[in-house]
């Protein structure tokens, strides 16, 4: 095989290694994984801890939503497939706010998801499962802006 064509195969693999496509059966794994009563906490946030309950059902679009009334604001959470994966839009009304955010899965890992949004370019959302719990970091300039950490409501968890 000659050197160019190697180069290329090698480069090929590299892209395909590097930028895995997920079967659109690990993303429903992962919707039908959300679906139920979350007892939450958002234990890390500019204004200390929070409560952040939320139950999350499907709807006919096959999107899987919920939202956390924490006291403040409403957030509303609403994960989709797509092309790409898994889509994700959220809504947070606080002080008014009506403005939804899309945010596109651009990682994916085991039990993983990094979403990013061209609208907030220095905001990541990373959403991990950890056996049947669920931690939300949202990260704002690669830093840590708020942590929530979600229990099935029928187990022991954050109060």
């Amino acid at each position: 095989m000659p050197h160019r064509k190697r180069s290329s195969l090698v480069v090929l693999l590299i892209a395909l290694i590097s930028f895995p496509c997920y079967p659109q059966s690990f993303t429903n794994e992962l919707l039908s994984s959300l679906e139920g009563s979350w007892r939450g906490e958002a234990v890390h946030t500019p204004v200390g801890p929070t409560p952040y309950n939320v139950v999350f059902s499907r709807n006919e679009s096959g999107c899987v939503s919920g939202t956390a009334y924490t006291g403040f604001s409403n957030h509303t959470w609403t994960f989709c497939p797509a092309e790409n994966g898994l889509n994700l839009n959220f809504l947070s009304d606080f002080r008014g706010n009506e403005d939804l955010i899309l945010l596109e899965s651009i990682y994916w890992e085991q039990e993983k998801v990094v979403f990013k949004s061209d609208k907030i370019a220095f905001m990541d959302v990373i959403l991990a499962r950890a056996e049947s719990k669920f931690v939300i970091d949202i990260m704002h300039h690669d830093e840590l802006h708020v942590r929530i950490e979600l229990t099935p409501a029928g187990t022991a968890g954050p109060r």
